[in-house]
């Protein structure tokens, strides 16, 4: 009797096997970033459209706000509290933020905390941060059409003018830009360091005359402003910042080229004596951002950042940084006068000395670094040039 109860719940079993099981419901559409879910005409999970109809859009991720701003991370081997930092970085900082209505919020890393100014171009590449100074002294043989701004004697009146400049001729050499771009970054401004003059020691005496330069073992930045120095008939020596002090009281240096700023931030008063006038070289200093992170912005807050970066916010940290140190600079050598230091010797030769100087440390190092680059598939060399020589011109 068993037997049929058996067979119908065979029966039962085939027919439940045969019928199709309902289709899942379909998964959600992915959302925008930072909106896992939202999907759908409504924005609620799982929400189809109508049969046969394109898959709903998902509504665009809300930009930033003040009260949801974004980050970025800023680091640098500068003191915030010292000139070049009180003066010129922080406010630059300031001002990006505020020309973003507060969209934009920097999060400063100071004093080499996050990175090593050394490693600011890997930093910045890796996305340690977002954006830094790049001292292009520390990466040679990186940036060569940038170079050029090194060049002993460039015809730049001032630091606003030579990181005007600087800035110009980034947006208007090919080159210049690509090899910035090429890395994955963005030149926001250049903060350069500029003019650079003749500091000496007492024990050295000054430096007023070509022949002057024989022999005296002066602190110079790398690259073209050693091949100056070394034509002028100078012994150039790279020691870092921080040695310079004791290098001078031990005599292994005679002085160095400096800019005014060194006797505010670096108590250089109480060891040269002799200030020569002259714009012996500078130092080129671009901010660099990360290129990803730039372009990632909203087209309205990139526009907003430029508008007190590129050429303005360039002249606005050569001036504030540089430009405005010489007047306190020399209250300094007067407060160390009345110390006992000194008497200090502020000296401007004649427009015909400084012609001889750029013509025998000068115009050759030009010359040369054009025929090189040249020589190693640089065309726009002489154009680097040209571009330094006509902006220079703006600048009184």
């Amino acid at each position: 009797m068993w037997l049929i109860p058996l067979a119908l719940l065979l029966i039962t079993s085939l027919v439940a096997c045969a019928t199709p099981a309902p289709a899942p419901a379909p998964a959600p559409l992915p959302g925008p970033a930072g909106q896992p879910g939202a999907t759908g005409a409504t924005g609620a999970p799982g929400a189809p459209g109508a049969p046969g109809a394109p898959a709903p859009v998902p509504a665009p991720a809300p930009g930033p706000t003040p009260e949801n701003p974004i980050t970025w991370i800023f680091a640098s081997n500068i003191d915030p509290s010292g000139w070049y930092g009180d003066k010129a970085v922080v406010p630059f900082l300031e001002q990006i933020e505020a020309a973003t209505d507060g969209r934009v919020k920097i999060k400063a890393y100071w004093n080499n905390s996050l990175m090593n100014v050394a490693d600011a171009v890997e930093a910045t590449r890796s996305g340690l941060c977002d954006f830094t100074i790049a001292p292009i002294g520390y990466t040679p043989g990186i940036f060569l059409y940038t170079e050029a701004l090194n060049l002993p004697f460039l015809p730049t009146p001032s630091c606003a003018a030579h990181s005007g400049t600087s800035y110009k001729a980034y947006e208007e050499i090919p080159g210049m830009r690509s090899e910035f771009e090429d890395l994955g970054l963005k030149v926001l401004a250049f903060a350069n360091v500029s003019p650079y003059i003749v500091q000496t020691s007492p024990a050295a005496g000054p430096i007023k005359v070509l022949a002057d330069w024989k022999g005296k073992k002066m602190r110079t930045l790398g690259g073209p402003p050693t091949d100056g120095v070394t034509l002028l008939g100078g012994a150039p020596l790279y020691v870092p910042m921080g040695d310079v002090y004791t290098a001078v009281e031990r005599g292994t240096l005679d002085g160095g080229n400096f800019v005014w700023e060194v006797v505010v931030s670096w108590a250089f008063a109480e060891i040269m004596q002799y200030f020569t006038e002259v714009n012996v070289n500078s130092g080129t200093q671009p901010i660099i951002m990360n290129l990803d992170s730039f372009n990632s912005l909203p087209q309205d807050i990139q526009d907003a950042i430029m508008s007190v970066a590129g050429a303005k916010g360039s002249e606005f940290l050569g001036r504030e940084s540089m430009d405005n140190v010489r007047g306190p600079a020399l209250e300094v050598l007067k407060e160390f006068e009345g110390k006992g230091y000194g008497p200090y010797e502020v000296y401007t030769p004649p427009q015909e000395e400084i012609d001889l100087w750029i013509a025998t440390g000068g115009k050759p190092v030009w010359d040369k670094w054009v025929t090189d680059m040249l020589a190693n598939g640089y065309p726009e060399a002489q154009d680097m040039i040209d571009a330094i020589n006509k902006f220079s011109k703006e600048y009184p």
